[in-house]
């Protein structure tokens, strides 16, 4: 049995988060684990999107929602270069709390995950949901350069 049989990557479109993904899909070849990828549509930031570009959240849920499918689908499409399988998945609310709750009850025994997100460097050197899900996760966590 191997320490680490279900990877978790959370992907948000940037490009430590690929790198992330890149790092997991290397590591399930050599271990043989399972890989999946969330991206997380955060509600509060579509209210605020929508309320700055004076767009109606809906729409703004319907563009964040399409952009989200491609970020998924670029997941996908670097799985399938390395020939492996990627499960993928697309879910709302508070990213680390999602992330964290997911990675709770699915079984899964690592979150790899990029050093900086989207959101750009709030901090100098760990973003702010990389640095809540080390705080927060209840199995290992992968922090990818």
């Amino acid at each position: 049995m191997n320490l680490f049989e279900h990877i978790l990557v959370p992907l948000d479109g940037s490009l430590h988060a690929m790198k992330a993904l890149q790092t997991a899909l290397n590591l399930a070849a050599l271990i043989k684990a399972q890989v999946e990828v969330i991206h997380v549509i955060d509600t509060a930031q579509v209210r605020q999107i929508a309320h700055l570009l004076q767009k109606n959240a809906e729409q703004m849920q319907n563009e964040l929602k399409d952009k989200a499918l491609g970020i998924l689908c670029d997941a996908e499409c670097l799985a399938r270069q390395l020939e492996m399988e990627l499960v993928t998945h697309l879910a709302e609310g508070i990213p680390y709390e999602v992330i964290v709750d997911y990675a709770d009850h699915h079984g899964v025994d690592l979150i790899v995950i990029g050093r900086i997100g989207t959101r750009g460097p709030r901090r100098i050197l760990i973003g702010s949901v990389t640095e809540r899900i080390l705080e927060a996760a209840h199995c290992h966590v992968l922090v990818v350069r």
